[in-house]
């Protein structure tokens, strides 16, 4: 590109190139500019300012090249002469004001505002960047990004100072284009006149019509492009655009446009300004009353899409919350706010995240819960019965769209673990329903990468009762720490106990047993036995074998509260992580 400018410069160009290359030009100059208003962010036209710098000298060059025409032959194509007669209607002196007005445009208004909006973006993004540097290191420490994502955000930061830095030079460019341009119109004026009078012997009337037009005609052609190139650099430089829910930048003239049709009153009020020129004495009146048309049309128009959105938005408002506590009269501001807080902490224990809770009065006394519009038939009469009533309800709470959005906040993280479990190795509702069952006994499920670990450590299609024990031996850890943190007295099962519980196993990686119900009674009343020795006070943990657990815990639950079943395996995790949960007492032994 810069070898064909110097081409430019150099050697002579026919007319009907130099018209081919002067519209080009300006339909550059056009694409430019549409770009400059549709693009998002700055940084998505980071050539721009070495895009400026090729059009300028590309725009220098065809000036010399029309110079060399105009001055040799008195002609230079059809382009400048179109500009020179039917732009500014043949009158020198009106070509001559157009173009004094188009320079100072360009040079007072434009690129100087331009230039001056460059300096100080340049010198914020160079402040700004040890402060953002250290917010992106802090966070790859903190885990909140991964080793690509902090390597991207450094890049950005790159580029975005450099992109602005050069910014800042470019703008120069476009104030020292207009600046050329003034220079170029005088030394081509004054060309003209001294090669009409004194190689072909016209008057100086006579060259100055010639050579004038000719030359305004060719500034018109070349200021006109510049104009437009200064207005994108301004439009790039000035661009300050809202984001989306997503976090995509909205384009500059979507945004322009919905901004300015946000006030419907406006249009209206401007209408009816419209509407009282057109009633003033010596103003003709029908231009006026056609803009108040239109304005009070816009107004009109842009009311009704408000209401509509209105309307939307109010429907979107009644539809029932994902969760709604109803809470007595009684209930105070404090209790509303530590309310909201110890509900998002609950969540956040399981590795959930945290509803929009909606609060609201209820009719009588006592707090009710309401999941997905339908009111849950349980009433609790304190904070702690309520918070342990949303707990039970945490299961239904996790469906396959959180758990979507949970693997997707992960993805970033560990993209390839992700594909190669879900749903390539196992369905999004089979993990959906694997997760909620670790809800269900009390597990957080944050840390998602080991509990894929274990989904590809299986074989594929493994029973939904293996995988589940697979899962809570890999939380063994989490297990041992509820443990310690609710005082847990564990009581292990005795050896020919789970023997005998393990050879009554259905199949492998079920919990069903083929157990008379005396025995299993039998088991039952051993374990309540020694419950029933320890303090009245004491909770209760029994242990077992991780393929028993299931079984043990569902022969429990009919006849013994409170009592949580864990696994050997379990325990033998939480151990090889550090962490000890002894165990207290062991089942009598029983006869079988």
């Amino acid at each position: 590109m810069i070898l064909c400018v110097v081409a430019i410069l150099v050697l002579p160009l026919s007319a009907w190139m130099l018209d081919l290359l002067l519209a080009s030009n300006l339909c550059l100059a056009v694409v430019i500019l549409l770009v400059a208003l549709a693009v998002e962010r700055p940084l998505s036209i980071s050539t721009f300012p070495a895009m400026l710098l090729i059009t300028t000298l590309t725009r220098l060059g065809l000036n010399v090249s029309s110079t060399r025409l105009i001055l040799r032959d008195g002609y230079a194509g059809d382009v400048i002469s179109a500009f020179s007669s039917w732009v500014v209607g043949g009158s020198l002196i009106v070509g001559v004001v157009i173009f004094l007005i188009l320079t100072v445009v360009q040079f007072v208004v434009i690129a100087k505002g331009g230039e001056r909006v460059a300096e100080v973006a340049a010198r914020f993004t160079l402040d700004a960047m040890p402060g953002r540097q250290m917010a992106i290191d802090a966070d790859q420490r903190a885990g909140s990004s991964s080793r690509e994502q902090t390597h991207r955000a450094r890049e950005q930061l790159q580029q975005e100072s450099r992109f602005y830095g050069a910014m800042d030079g470019a703008m120069k460019f476009v104030k020292g284009d207009a600046i050329a341009g003034l220079f170029i119109l005088g030394v081509d004026l004054l060309g003209g006149i001294a090669v009409g009078i004194l190689e072909r012997g016209t008057s100086p009337l006579e060259a100055l019509e010639i050579y004038g037009r000719l030359t305004i005609g060719d500034g018109l052609i070349t200021q006109i492009p510049a104009l437009l190139l200064a207005t994108s650099a301004a439009f790039v430089v000035t661009r300050v655009a809202s984001s989306t829910e997503d976090g995509t930048a909205t384009p500059l003239a979507q945004e322009l446009f919905g901004q300015l049709g946000e006030q419907p009153r406006v249009f209206a009020a401007a209408a009816m300004f419209m509407a009282g020129l057109a009633l003033l004495p010596g103003l003709p009146g029908i231009p006026f009353i056609l803009l108040a048309l239109l304005l009070t049309g816009l107004s009109m128009r842009k009311s009704k899409r408000g209401a509509v959105e209105r309307s939307a938005t109010s429907a979107e408002e009644v539809l029932p919350a994902k969760l709604a506590v109803y809470l007595p009269p009684s209930a105070g501001a404090e209790t509303r706010a530590a309310l909201v807080v110890q509900v998002d902490a609950l969540f956040r224990s399981r590795g959930l995240e945290p509803p929009d809770l909606q609060l609201a009065e209820a009719d009588g006394e006592g707090f009710t819960v309401e999941l997905d519009g339908l009111l849950v038939e349980r009433t609790s009469s304190s904070t702690e019965e309520l918070l342990a009533l949303i707990e039970d309800l945490l299961p239904h709470v996790l469906t396959m769209r959180e758990v979507t959005q949970l693997l997707t906040r992960w993805r970033d993280r560990e993209p390839a673990l992700i594909d190669a479990a879900v749903p390539r190795h196992l369905s999004l509702y089979e993990f959906t329903m694997a997760l909620r069952r670790l809800v269900a006994d009390g597990l957080s499920i944050q840390a998602l990468d080991t509990l894929l670990e274990v989904v590809l450590s299986l074989p594929q299609g493994s029973d939904e009762e293996r995988l589940h024990q697979e899962m809570r031996v890999a939380l063994g850890y989490q297990v041992g720490r509820r443990l310690i943190s609710e005082e847990r007295t564990l009581l292990l099962l005795a050896e020919d106990v789970r023997r005998v519980l393990e050879g009554a196993l259905v199949s492998e990686g079920t919990s069903r047993l083929n157990l008379s119900a005396a025995i299993q009674n039998e088991i039952i009343d051993a374990i309540l036995v020694d419950v029933r020795a320890l303090d009245a006070s004491a909770r209760v943990a029994v242990v077992t074998s991780k393929n028993t657990r299931a079984a043990v815990e569902r022969m429990l639950a009919s006849r013994v509260a409170d009592v949580l079943v864990v696994a050997i395996e379990e325990m033998s995790r939480a151990e090889a992580l550090g962490l000890r949960v002894p165990i207290r007492k062991t089942t009598s032994m029983i006869r079988t």
